[in-house]
């Protein structure tokens, strides 16, 4: 088993290698911000805010700031979201129809709220989860911890399906997205979560 452990580390130490090289959070913000804008300048939403007129501006950020306004939840809500949550309508503000809705802790405004949650979000948490496996490395670990079971706390609740979409808490949606190769070291295990 400790062969194995030391294969399972050395294959994270050389992913914490391959990293990206590191750039200012402004400089990857606005590359972010380039990306989402490309992505989603089809969507309802990226047409009425004219995505399309900030990526060819000269300064794409600014842009941005004059054409979509700060609001809170009710006001993305009521206008976008709903229309994607209640109805399944595709390329409302994310292409194509969300599948994902996790439920949020109530607040003092309402009880609960919808947070759209798309193929790529869930991508993009799963990138972030093989990074912390790769720095885990960094801690100097005896190569048996790398095939020891862990222990893994969230939501025991699963989604329940609604329409064309899944809604629940947002540990429960992760846990039904969780890669197949963490399986064997996931504890309490898919029959618990």
């Amino acid at each position: 088993m400790s062969l194995l452990g030391a294969l399972i580390r050395k294959g994270a130490q050389l992913g914490s290698l391959a990293e990206q090289p590191r750039l200012s959070p402004s400089d990857l913000q606005l590359r972010q911000l380039l990306v989402l804008l490309q992505k989603a300048k089809h969507t309802a939403f990226g047409r009425y805010h004219d995505f399309s007129g900030a990526l060819l501006s000269g300064d794409p950020l600014r842009t941005y700031r004059q054409q979509v306004p700060a609001t809170d939840y009710h006001g993305i809500y009521d206008r976008w979201w709903s229309r994607a949550h209640l109805s399944d309508e595709p390329d409302v503000c994310w292409p194509g129809v969300i599948p994902y809705y996790a439920l949020s802790s109530g607040t003092s405004q309402a009880a609960s709220k919808y947070i759209p949650v798309t193929e790529d979000m869930l991508r993009g948490m799963k990138r972030g989860s093989r990074r912390l496996f790769f720095d885990i490395t960094k801690f100097g670990l005896a190569a048996r911890q790398f095939t020891t079971q862990m222990l893994m706390v969230g939501s025991c609740t699963l989604p329940k399906r609604e329409g064309l979409h899944w809604y629940g808490d947002l540990s429960g949606i992760i846990g039904l997205n969780r890669p197949l190769w963490i399986e064997r070291y996931y504890r309490p295990g898919r029959h618990i979560t």
